[in-house]
């Protein structure tokens, strides 16, 4: 987006995407709004997640192999996500072949706005990823996950989304299912709450903060994050690592602009409705007042990207 304003992308997906007055569930909306932004954020977000999963398996793995020659045991892993199935295919593409990454795109089982049920179908069917990857959709039809599969994955790993209340018990309480003796569970997300950007930009911090009050009001948790450890407890878990990876940028850093992006993305969201008579609402004022900040030598931000390891009790 260096190129050209933010203002000028909203307004070309604007005349992609319908307003969110069209759609009767303003939850569901946001839901598929927040899994398209992290689709886009895809190619930067996803490296540093990855390495995370990476250090759990390879840490995993070595605990269980018996001797030093012996060829590593094949996985079985889990993979719960928000959008379209990305994340799960990249991870694939990590492992061994012998590996398997079963991966749960979508919401809830009771969500049929869940955009699971929109998978690409191009992106299940490709070939060639160092693991054997399987791509389920979660949403109206049900929970994909076979009762034969439960206890049969050595890690579960869900990558962001935790701030959707509803979604992510039910997603704790598959993961305890599915985990197998032994197995881990790994949970990523940013911290919203903590997200620094300098030099300050009150009305696009103002916003922001705007939009977490929003979520709360519509039932997310925009630092359920931290409240892991405690929360595993009540789906038979225990906490037994944690730690911070934070992500950001700098003012001319490759992945800066994508950064800022993403915020624009998030804080536009599908059902902005400050705007009155044509005047601008408060979100797009904040994020031309990003993209003015987005342009000055020094500007950087901050983005703690929380994550917890647990396992079966």
């Amino acid at each position: 987006c260096s190129s050209r304003g933010l203002g000028d992308v909203y307004k070309r997906q604007g005349e992609m995407n319908p307003s969110s007055s069209s759609m009767p569930d303003e939850s569901a909306a946001a839901r598929r709004a927040e899994a398209e932004a992290h689709d886009h954020a895809a190619p930067w977000r996803l490296p540093r997640i990855l390495d995370l999963v990476g250090l759990t398996a390879a840490v995993q793995r070595s605990s269980t192999t018996a001797a030093d020659d012996a060829p590593p045991p094949p996985r079985r892993l889990l993979v719960l996500e928000l959008g379209r199935g990305r994340f799960g295919r990249a991870l694939a593409d990590r492992l061994e072949p012998a590996d398997t990454v079963v991966v749960i795109a979508g919401t809830a089982r009771d969500d049929p706005a869940a955009p699971g049920g929109e998978l690409d179908e191009a992106f299940v069917e490709r070939r060639g990823h160092a693991a054997s990857l399987d791509v389920r959709a979660a949403g109206a039809s049900g929970w994909p996950l076979l009762d034969a599969e439960d206890g049969t994955f050595d890690l579960v790993v869900i990558a962001g989304d935790l701030a959707w209340r509803d979604v992510t018990g039910q997603w704790l309480d598959a993961s305890r299912r599915a985990l197998a003796p032994g197995g881990q569970l790994l949970l990523i997300d940013d911290d919203a709450a903590a997200l620094t950007i300098h030099p300050p930009v009150p009305r696009f911090e103002s916003a922001w903060r705007h939009r977490l009050t929003r979520r709360a009001i519509q039932g997310q948790d925009d630092a359920a994050i931290r409240r892991m450890p405690e929360r595993l407890d009540r789906h038979r878990m225990r906490a037994i690592a944690s730690g911070i990876a934070s992500h950001g940028g700098l003012h001319g850093e490759p992945d800066f602009d994508a950064i800022v992006l993403l915020l624009a993305d998030l804080l536009r969201g599908p059902n902005d409705s400050s705007a009155t008579d044509g005047e601008p609402s408060a979100a797009d004022e904040a994020i031309e007042a990003l993209d003015r900040w987005r342009r000055r030598p020094g500007a950087t931000v901050w983005w703690p990207l929380l994550w917890v390891i647990g396992e079966a009790v």
